[in-house]
């Protein structure tokens, strides 16, 4: 009887040992928490800032959420950092809770990249997300004047050299830097044209406008000109801007008013911005 009774406890042990065992390989592993960064970063540039909006991460709102981390980096993006190089690029050790941030003091002769991470902080302890999409962009050199119409005779200052924020006359010895001139088209409408359009003495100062449309946001209106509709001459309307092309550089111009008589003595109050990055279509 004794005998008969240990063999039924080890038969029990056992069925315990084996039904644990059985609990312990089925059950399934717990999901690992996620954490999300925002989305839809995206900018404005202005003369010696941006400001950066974005759409707020899933997890805002959440217990121990405290906002977002900016990173900013000169003439080159993230990709490739460890995670400690990455915060040696920390704007700020604060988060910011909203989801718009300016960054003043940028110089406008090289790229800046910019993205966030998410924060939180669970007790004594702090996670960071993953990194968010990447945007890059410069500020651009904005000033404003008055320009007059061509025909208005020789000494009327109608031509914009974007580089050096300066205005001319449409003399040949301005010829290196003209960038764009008010004329008209063949109705008489006032329009910007390319200095190629001028003369014989002109026909290697060719640049390229395209219209971008109404500007909302004043100068700032627009971050782009894309690669199609391009021109060699376009009628102007108040309040729309037009995005200029000459030899490697893009600059920006917003027709804010017209002023004058009458033909041939109209012109236009503008503001335009000129991007000082080569080749960067990003204004």
């Amino acid at each position: 009887m004794r005998k008969f009774a240990a063999i039924m406890l080890i038969l029990l042990a056992g069925l315990i040992i084996f039904v644990g065992c059985e609990k312990k390989t089925t059950e399934p592993e717990p999901e690992p928490e996620t954490f999300d960064p925002p989305t839809g970063l995206t900018y404005t540039t202005f003369q010696d800032s941006v400001m950066l909006t974005w759409n707020p991460s899933p997890d805002a709102g959440e217990t121990g959420f405290e906002g977002y981390l900016l990173y900013h980096r000169e003439n080159a993006g993230f990709d490739g950092l460890s995670s400690e190089e990455l915060a040696t690029y920390l704007v700020s050790p604060d988060p910011n809770s909203g989801t718009e941030i300016t960054v003043y003091g940028l110089s406008s002769d090289r790229k800046h990249y910019f993205a966030l991470k998410s924060f939180k902080v669970d007790g004594g302890d702090t996670s960071l997300s993953s990194l968010s999409g990447t945007v890059n962009t410069s500020p651009t050199i904005w000033f404003e004047d008055t320009l007059w119409e061509v025909a208005g005779g020789d000494s009327v200052i109608c031509a914009i050299d974007f580089d050096n924020q300066a205005i001319y006359t449409m003399d040949l010895l301005h010829l290196t830097h003209i960038d764009i001139y008010l004329g008209v088209d063949d109705s008489n409408r006032l329009a910007l044209k390319s200095p190629s359009l001028f003369g014989d003495e002109w026909a290697d100062r060719e640049t390229e406008i395209k219209r971008l449309g109404v500007a909302v946001n004043g100068l700032a209106s627009f971050t782009s000109a894309g690669t199609n509709n391009w021109t060699d001459e376009i009628v102007l309307y108040p309040g729309e801007s037009y995005a200029i092309l000459n030899g490697s550089h893009y600059s920006k111009i917003l027709i804010e008013n017209w002023i004058g008589s009458g033909y041939p003595n109209r012109g236009i109050s503008f503001k335009a911005a000129f991007q000082d990055v080569e080749n960067y279509d990003h204004f």
